[in-house]
C-alpha cells in the first residue's frame, strides 16, 4: 500500500536534514558555538599592562572581579599595585582586605592611604614589616582607633629611611609616639596629626634641637638631627595644646617650614605670631576658623605681614573679626599671593579689594563667599590688575550684572566662576556674558544655585555654549 504524500514529503525532508548534519555528528567536532575569546587578552602583556597602568586602586579591585583570567593576569604584576588608597568612607574596608592590598604591592608598594581604618588591626600593620619595602614613602592611617601606639612605632621604624608623608589625623597617638617618630624618620617632610586629642603641648620636648650636619671642631661623624619637615597639618587639637606645639614647631623647623595648616584650632595669641615670624620661609598659611584677640590685632598682624613676605597661599575665613585695614597690615608687602581664602569675613568692603589689587598682581584663587559689602566697584579692580586669575567665588555678595560684562572684557584666564545666592544676577546679563564665544570656551566650572532671576530655560541654553568638558550646577529652591 503506497503511504499519503504528505507522509513522503516529510521522510524525505528528514533524509536531507539528516545527511546535512552528518559531517558535523563525525568525532572531534562539537554542535555548540566554540567560547568567545576575551579580545582584551589579544594584547601584548606590555600593552595590557600598560592600560591597566591608568586605572585607579578602586577600577582595578573592581577588573579583579571580572573574570579569572583578569584575575590571575592582575595578581602578579605587583607594580600595578604601587599606590593603594581606600577613600573616605562611611563603611570602613575590612583587615582582611587591606591585608589583601598589601600583599598585592609587595615590595613596591610606594602608598599605602585608608581614609577610614577603624577596622585595621594590629596585626594587619605588622604585615608592613614583614617584607622590605624599599620604596613606601606615603603612609596614611585614618581614624585608626584600635591601633597599639607600639605597634604604630615598630611599623614606622621599619619603614623610617624612606618614609616622606605621615597622615594620622582622628588617631589615639600620644607625644610619646610622636617623638619616637620624629627622630627615627630621618626624610619625613609631611605630617598630619588633626583631630589627634590625646597630643599635649609638651609633644616636642625631648627631641634634639637642629643642628648643623658636621661639628664645628672638624671631625667627619654625622650629628643626629630633626627631619627636614616641610608641611605640617594640626587641624582641631584643641586649645590646651596648641601652643605649645605651634611655638616649639616653628623653632625647630623655622629654616625648612613651607606649608603650615592650623585650621578650626582656637585662638592665636601674640606670642604665637612672634613665633610664625620666624619661618621666613613660609609659602602656604591655613588659618580658617581661628580667633585673633582684638588687643593684639594692631600689633601681630603687621608683624606676621612683614616677616612672612613669601607667602603664596592664605587662608583667613571665618575671622570675622578682621577688618580692612587688618587684612592690609596682613598681607603687608607680600607680591607673591596666589590664592588668598576671605570666606565669611562680613567686614570687608570695596574699600580693600581696589588697593589689594595693586599689590596682588600673580593672584590666581579668590574667594570672597558671604562678603556682603564687596560690589562690582571692588571686584572689577580686581579683574583689571588681576590678568592671571582663573578662579572666582563671589557667593552671596551684592555683584549685579554690571561685574558679568567686565568678566567678560578683563578675564582672559577666568575658569571657575560661583555666582551662588547673587540675587541681582539676572537671565539677560548671563546671556550676554556668554555670547563672548572666547569666555564661555574656557570656562570649565559655572555655578548658579539660587540665583533666583536666572531661570531654568537660561540656564539649559548657558550649558550648549560652554565647554563640553564644562560643569553647570543650577539648582533653585522655592519658596513655596
Amino acid at each position: 500500500m503506497a503511504k499519503p504524500m504528505h507522509v513522503q514529503k516529510k521522510l524525505r525532508l528528514l533524509s536531507l536534514q539528516s545527511t546535512a548534519v552528518l559531517p558535523q555528528a563525525l568525532p572531534g567536532r562539537h554542535l555548540s558555538p566554540p567560547p568567545p575569546v576575551d579580545p582584551i587578552l589579544r594584547l601584548p602583556c606590555d600593552v595590557l599592562f600598560r592600560i591597566f597602568r591608568y586605572l585607579r586602586f578602586a577600577d582595578l579591585v573592581v577588573c579583579l572581579r571580572v573574570c579569572r583570567t583578569w584575575y590571575i593576569q592582575l595578581i602578579l604584576v605587583h607594580s600595578l599595585w604601587r599606590r593603594v588608597n581606600f577613600p573616605v568612607s562611611r563603611i570602613p574596608p575590612s583587615a582582611r582586605a587591606i591585608s589583601r592590598a598589601i600583599q598585592l604591592g609587595g615590595h613596591q608598594l610606594r602608598s599605602l592611604t585608608i581614609g577610614n581604618a577603624e577596622k585595621l588591626t594590629n596585626s594587619c600593620l605588622l604585615s608592613l614589616t614583614k617584607a622590605v619595602r624599599p620604596q613606601l614613602t606615603d603612609l596614611g592611617l585614618m581614624h585608626a582607633h584600635r591601633l597599639d601606639m607600639d605597634c604604630l612605632v615598630i611599623t614606622v621604624a621599619a619603614l623610617a629611611h624612606s618614609l616622606t608623608h605621615l597622615n594620622l589625623s582622628g588617631t589615639a597617638v600620644t607625644d610619646h609616639a610622636m617623638r619616637q617618630i620624629f627622630s627615627r624618620c630621618p626624610s619625613l617632610c609631611d605630617v598630619n596629626i588633626s583631630y589627634c586629642t590625646q597630643l599635649s603641648r609638651y609633644m616636642f620636648e625631648g627631641i634634639p634641637p637642629p643642628e648643623p650636619p658636621y661639628p664645628t671642631n672638624g671631625s667627619r661623624h654625622v650629628v643626629q638631627s630633626v627631619p627636614p619637615l616641610a608641611r605640617f597639618t594640626a587641624r582641631g587639637i584643641g586649645e590646651s595644646a596648641h601652643q605649645g606645639i605651634w611655638n616649639s614647631l616653628c623653632h625647630y623647623y623655622h629654616t625648612t617650614l613651607t606649608a603650615l595648616d592650623w585650621a578650626d584650632t582656637g585662638r592665636i595669641s601674640l606670642g604665637m605670631v612672634n613665633s610664625i615670624s620666624l619661618c621666613t620661609q613660609l609659602r602656604v598659611l591655613n588659618l580658617n576658623g581661628c580667633v585673633l584677640a582684638d588687643d593684639e590685632l594692631t600689633q601681630s598682624l603687621p608683624l606676621l605681614g612683614e616677616q612672612c613676605n613669601q607667602i603664596e597661599e592664605l587662608r583667613l575665613a571665618g575671622m570675622t573679626m578682621l577688618h580692612d585695614h587688618h587684612l592690609m597690615w596682613m598681607v603687608g608687602l607680600n607680591h607673591n599671593l596666589r590664592v588668598l581664602d576671605l570666606t565669611n569675613l562680613h567686614q570687608l568692603s570695596d574699600l580693600l579689594l581696589r588697593p589689594l589689587s595693586t599689590q596682588l598682581p600673580q593672584l590666581t584663587h579668590l574667594t570672597l563667599h558671604g562678603c556682603f559689602h564687596c560690589s562690582d566697584a571692588g571686584v572689577s579692580h580686581i579683574l583689571k590688575r588681576c590678568p592671571q586669575l582663573r578662579h572666582l567665588d563671589v557667593t552671596k555678595t551684592a555683584v549685579t550684572d554690571i561685574l558679568l560684562g567686565r568678566l567678560a572684557r578683563y578675564s582672559k584666564c577666568l575658569e571657575t566662576l560661583i555666582l551662588d545666592s547673587c540675587l541681582s544676577i539676572t537671565a539677560q546679563g548671563l546671556s550676554t556674558l556668554l555670547t563672548r564665544s572666547n569666555f564661555a570656551r574656557q570656562l570649565r566650572y559655572l555655578s548658579l544655585t539660587n540665583c533666583t532671576r536666572v531661570d531654568y530655560d537660561t540656564a539649559l541654553k548657558a550649558k550648549t555654549q560652554l565647554h563640553p568638558d564644562a560643569q553647570l550646577r543650577y539648582y533653585f529652591k522655592s519658596d513655596m
